[in-house]
């Protein structure tokens, strides 16, 4: 298991990196004024979400294009417990989640949609009869409108390798979403692979995909003739993107493919810091921003370093 870091530095980190490589029209709030309620659809952005912020950002611009109206709700304060989890701290886990989950009955919301398969683990755990709301990934509402999604998608001319997870029921109906999500996009082209599944419930920094296997996945994404490797999870993407420098094969995660199918652009500062395979590089780009917010430098390279380069 990997060294535990303390929660504080996970989440202020987060926070840190999350405001810093934003792109501008990324919005959330952390919690609803007193008696104030949200829309009946929710969008929760978890807290380690807000390291890659164009996933969120995108999610946003899709959900705007489909005429749906909803809250976004986000940052450390809406932490699902996954991560206290990934350690061991069951009650911790269990006390955040129902923070949460306490939060969104309270807003009145009808759904909740969240952009990572941990939280939906950590509040399937907890959530009980007195939340009346539905809780459920986002790949859901997108299978579920598929046809008014299809109207509005433009060919991306693709031929693609899915990454992806089947260790339990939520990440096989993960995968199978996202498949056939892709699938919809005129012009895109889906392999079949026999490396492309990764382990566990997801490629993370605490139970990372050996590196034998990642350089398989790549390799044979390379014979096949593939123009990405497409991943699923927020956590996937993070840890492969680095490995497009060596092995020369993009990485997209699977909304950026949709981005490009609904004519919605996005900046992206996470994959060009990556890209840039230098921590030095990466700071100096930042540095206005860094003294926009009047975060000290040392702080912001040290997340660059643990979050970026992980």
């Amino acid at each position: 298991m990997a060294k535990k870091i303390p929660y504080l530095t996970v989440f202020e980190r987060t926070r840190v990196l999350g405001n810093v490589i934003a792109p501008e029209g990324l919005h959330f709030i952390t919690e609803l004024a007193p008696n104030e309620t949200s829309e009946e659809l929710i969008l929760h952005i978890s807290c380690q979400v807000l390291n890659v912020p164009h996933v969120p950002y995108i999610a946003q611009r899709v959900m705007e294009k489909m005429g749906l109206q909803f809250t976004t709700l986000g940052g450390p304060e809406n932490c699902c417990g996954a991560y206290h989890w990934h350690f061991g701290d069951l009650d911790f886990e269990r006390q955040i989640a129902k923070i949460s989950l306490n939060a969104f009955q309270r807003a009145k919301a009808r759904t909740v949609l969240s952009l990572c398969p941990s939280c939906d683990d950590s509040f399937g755990r907890h959530k009980n009869k007195s939340h009346s709301f539905r809780q459920c990934n986002i790949t859901e509402i997108f299978i579920e409108r598929l046809a008014d999604l299809r109207a509005l998608m433009k060919p991306v001319a693709c031929r693609v390798v899915l990454h992806d997870h089947n260790a339990d029921e939520t990440r096989r109906r993960n995968s199978e979403n996202i498949l056939k999500l892709l699938k919809a996009i005129p012009g895109v082209e889906i392999l079949p692979t026999r490396n492309a599944e990764g382990p566990g419930i997801g490629c993370q920094s605490v139970a990372p995909m050996p590196r034998d296997a990642t350089v398989a996945m790549f390799a044979e994404a390379k014979e096949l003739g593939a123009d990405c490797i497409v991943m699923p999870y927020h956590s996937c993407y993070r840890q492969h993107l680095k490995m497009q420098i060596e092995l020369g094969i993009d990485v997209q995660h699977y909304l950026e493919l949709l981005a490009r199918s609904l004519d919605i652009p996005f900046e992206n500062k996470f994959r060009e810091l990556r890209l840039l395979d230098s921590v030095d590089q990466a700071v100096a780009s930042l540095r206005p921003r860094i003294q926009q917010f009047g975060y000290a430098e040392d702080e912001v390279r040290k997340y660059v370093q643990a979050v970026v380069y992980m």
